[in-house]
C-alpha cells in the first residue's frame, strides 16, 4: 500500500507580494503598498491544497542554505507535509505584483530550483515517489530532465502522473532554460493527468480548446484546461465537460491554478464524476483568490461550503 496519497517534485520558494492600483507602463512609475512575504512555488502550493483537503502528502525538491528555507520547512510542518529536500545556494523567490482587480504579474528567481538533476531525483526522492498514489510535477521552473526522471519512477511504481503546465512552455524553454522541446514532448507523453492554463493550452494545442482537449484526452486519462474565473474544460476518454467558475470575491488570483491542481488530484483520487471533478477543482481555485498570497487555499469544509 502506498505511503503517500500525493508526492510532488517541483518548485518551492518565497513570494514577495506587492499591491498596486494599476500595473506600470512605459511612462509612469507606480506607488506600491503592503509588501508581504509568504510561501510559494507552483508544486509546493498545490501540495498544500491537497494536504488541507485531508490527503497524506510529501514534497521533494531543492531549497537554499538560508533563513528562507527554515521558513518554508516550518510551513510544511504546519500543513502536515513531509519534506524531503536538499539545500544548495539560495532559495527560489518571486516578486508578485497584484493590481486592484486581483490580477498579478510574477517575476521568478529560480536559484536552487534550477539545480535539480535526474541523479538527485533518483538518489534522494525515488523511494517517496515509488510510494505515492499520485505524483505531481510541473513545466514551470525546474529542469525538464529532473521532472522526466520523477515521472519515469512514478510510472514504474504504478503512480498516476499529474503534470501542471502553468505558462507558455515554449517561452520557458527559450528564456528560462528549463530544457528542450524534445524533453517537453517526453514529459507530456508520460502524464496520465494533464492540467494546463488557457495561455499554455493555446500555445500547445491552438485556439479551439474544446476540440483540442477532446483529442488530448485520447492520450491522457484526464485533461484540464483552466480559464480563470470563467471555469475550466475537463475531458476524459473523448468526453468533454465545461465546468463554470465558482463566483467569489477576488482579492488576489496568485496560486489559484495551483489550488485547482491540488483539488483536481483530490477529486480524481476520490473517484468523482468528470464534471464534479472540474467543479470541485474550480472551487479550490476560487477559494484561494479570497486573500493575498499563493497559499490561501481552503480546507475540505471550506470547499464544500463554497460549492
Amino acid at each position: 500500500m502506498a505511503k503517500f496519497d500525493v508526492v510532488g517534485l517541483g518548485a518551492c520558494g518565497i513570494d514577495y507580494n506587492v499591491k498596486v492600483h494599476n500595473f506600470s507602463d512605459d511612462l509612469n512609475k507606480v506607488i506600491c503598498s503592503n509588501l508581504r512575504r509568504s510561501e510559494g512555488g507552483v508544486t509546493a502550493n498545490n501540495l498544500v491544497q491537497a494536504s488541507r483537503l485531508g490527503l497524506k502528502v510529501a514534497y521533494c525538491g531543492m531549497l537554499g542554505n538560508d533563513s528562507e528555507s527554515i521558513m518554508l520547512l516550518e510551513s510544511f510542518k504546519k500543513d502536515n507535509i513531509w519534506p524531503i529536500t536538499l539545500k544548495r545556494t539560495s532559495t527560489q523567490f518571486c516578486w508578485i505584483i497584484v493590481n486592484k482587480h486581483g490580477e498579478h504579474q510574477v517575476y521568478v528567481f529560480p536559484n536552487a530550483s534550477l539545480l535539480l538533476t535526474p541523479a538527485i531525483v533518483d538518489k534522494y526522492f525515488k523511494v517517496a515517489i515509488e510510494n505515492s498514489r499520485h505524483f505531481h510535477t510541473e513545466v514551470n521552473v525546474i529542469p525538464l530532465k529532473a521532472a522526466i526522471k520523477g515521472a519515469e519512477i512514478a510510472k514504474r511504481g504504478g503512480s498516476k502522473v499529474f503534470l501542471d503546465i502553468d505558462n507558455d512552455p515554449f517561452r520557458l524553454i527559450r528564456e528560462g532554460n528549463i530544457g528542450t522541446l524534445k524533453e517537453l514532448k517526453r514529459l507530456i507523453g508520460l502524464a496520465d493527468v494533464l492540467k494546463m492554463s488557457q495561455s499554455a493550452a493555446k500555445e500547445l494545442v491552438g485556439e479551439n480548446l474544446e476540440s483540442s482537449i477532446k483529442k488530448l484526452s485520447k492520450n491522457h486519462e484526464f485533461v484540464a484546461i483552466t480559464q480563470g474565473g470563467k471555469g475550466c474544460y475537463m475531458a476524459s476518454r473523448g468526453k468533454v465537460e465545461f465546468c463554470p467558475g465558482v463566483k467569489t470575491k477576488i482579492v488576489d488570483t496568485t496560486g489559484a491554478g495551483d489550488a485547482f491542481m491540488g483539488g483536481l488530484s483530490y477529486a480524481i483520487l476520490k473517484g468523482m464524476k468528470l464534471k464534479d471533478i472540474g467543479m470541485f477543482a474550480n472551487a479550490c481555485g476560487a477559494f484561494c483568490c479570497r486573500d493575498t498570497g499563493a497559499r490561501t487555499s481552503g480546507r475540505l469544509k471550506d470547499i464544500r461550503k463554497i460549492l
